[in-house]
């Protein structure tokens, strides 16, 4: 088992079991870090990469109730952690949005091997307030980015969803900047999850649209 862990970052993995099980059995490899560059005030801001780790990932899916009419996006997707875990956990249609190009290629090499490669699944490079949210129902924040290009998006989803009404729901982990969702007048807050007490490494807030 060491041999099959030394050199990708094997203490990590034999600490979090639960993720290690899940990525095998995905197919993919999603454990690391990376650090957060640019200003929190920036548009440019990329907050550190930490994977969520699957029971959360899946707590969540459960809570949101996905299933095959729905098209999850997550913003921020690092190496496709969550957006492998909403295929498998029955969402038709998965799309991970990431800025940062190596940990893009990083989610496509996992793609290319993962035990869904065949369902809809998809790895785009963009920053995030270029994302066309289009048929989008489920969106995935782990706290990617400062508020700034938050509110973009939120305005982004919020005009499409005023174009073709449906019902969308967001899940914010580690939400930083609820205010903006808040604000927009389109979502209202029907739920959170405290990190004290049930065993989360953060906080974990819900969104749906008010229409």
């Amino acid at each position: 088992m060491l041999n099959i862990l030394k050199g990708s970052g094997w203490k990590t993995r034999l600490l979090n079991p639960v993720d290690e099980f899940w990525d095998r059995r995905l197919g993919i490899s999603t454990f690391g870090y990376t650090p957060a560059i640019g200003d929190k005030d920036s548009l440019d801001l990329r907050m550190h990469y930490e994977p969520t780790p699957y029971r959360v990932i899946f707590k969540i899916l459960k809570h949101l109730g996905a299933g095959p009419d729905d098209v999850f996006v997550d913003f921020g997707s690092g190496m496709g952690r969550t957006t492998f875990a909403a295929c498998w956990a029955g969402c038709g249609r998965s799309v991970g949005v990431e800025i940062d190009p190596s940990l893009y290629r990083h989610a496509c090499m996992n793609l290319e091997k993962s035990a869904v490669s065949d369902r809809q699944i998809q790895f785009i490079c963009t920053p995030a307030q270029r994302y066309d949210p289009s048929g989008t129902t489920i969106v995935y924040l782990f706290h990617p980015f400062g508020p700034g290009t938050l509110q973009l998006v939120v305005a982004n989803l919020q005009r499409d969803i005023l174009d073709n009404p449906r019902d969308v729901k967001i899940a914010y982990n580690n939400p930083v900047f609820p205010e903006t969702l808040d604000a927009s007048g389109l979502f209202r807050k029907t739920g959170e999850w405290a990190a004290e007490g049930t065993k989360l490494p953060y906080r974990v807030a819900f969104w749906q649209t008010a229409l």
